[in-house]
Order: structure tokens, then C-alpha cells, then sequence
């Protein structure tokens, strides 16, 4: 119960910070102790709230996309991969490593782009092997 209740704190806390100003250094610092804090162990939240914390931080990323703020987008993006790894949404980081080696394009860095388009299709091989440690192998279908 407490995780749970840690973790609607946590998301209200960044929607306060990021409301009353957006793009604010507090709302940036936050995220970075909640995804710290996760990862080391010492304040857990649930993958809802990563997830959650994550799919923000991909449309601040496309917002800053849109009004031209490469560098910008590239940060959000990156924030944005750590979460959605930690909250094992492998769609959501396949989508964010895939903009992210878009960027990289654009900005002319191919090394950077090849790095996560190659993130990508490891994602995408933990999604599928998430998908048949949930369902099995054993159901048919699929292509082939």
C-alpha cells in the first residue's frame, strides 16, 4: 500500500511542479530523484506511475519536437526511455528509442542514431519475449 500511495504522490508532486511552471527545473529535478530513487532501490513506485511519469515526459518531448527545440526534445526523450524501461512498457521505449535515433539524424550524430535504433530492436525482442512468457508459445497464429 505504501508503494502505491508513493507513487500518486510522486505523480501529483510533478503535476504541480510542471503546471505552475512548465519546463521548470523543479519538475525536472523531481523526475530525476523519482527515477533514482526507483532504480536504487530506495523509494519504489509502481510501473503505472513509470509509465505514467514516462508518457509526460514523451509528449513534452514531441511538444519541444514541434516548436523546433531538438536539444530539448533530446532530453525529454531520454528522461523519458528510463522511465519507460523501468516500467517495462516495452511499446512506449520502442517508440521513444525510435524518435530519439530520428533526432540523432537530424542532428547529424549517426553513431547516437544507430545506438538506439539498435535499443529498439532489443526492446522489441523483450516485448516479444515478455508477450510468451505471458501467453506461451504454444498458441499458433502470429506471422511465419
Amino acid at each position: 500500500a505504501f508503494v502505491e500511495e508513493f507513487s500518486e504522490l510522486c505523480e501529483l508532486k510533478y503535476e504541480l511542479l510542471s503546471e505552475s511552471v512548465p519546463d521548470s527545473a523543479a519538475a525536472a529535478e523531481h523526475l530525476e530523484t523519482v527515477i533514482d530513487g526507483h532504480c536504487s532501490g530506495r523509494m519504489p513506485v509502481t510501473t503505472s506511475a513509470l509509465s505514467s511519469l514516462g508518457t509526460r515526459l514523451w509528449e513534452a518531448g514531441c511538444r519541444s519536437f514541434e516548436d523546433g527545440e531538438l536539444h530539448k526534445a533530446i532530453e525529454q526523450f531520454e528522461r523519458c526511455a528510463r522511465f519507460m524501461e523501468e516500467a517495462k512498457d516495452y511499446a512506449g521505449h520502442s517508440r521513444v528509442l525510435a524518435s530519439l535515433a530520428h533526432c540523432y539524424l537530424l542532428q547529424n550524430r549517426p553513431e547516437r542514431a544507430a545506438s538506439r535504433a539498435l535499443l529498439v530492436l532489443k526492446s522489441a525482442a523483450e516485448d516479444e519475449s515478455a508477450a510468451l512468457a505471458r501467453y506461451g508459445s504454444g498458441s499458433g497464429g502470429g506471422p511465419g
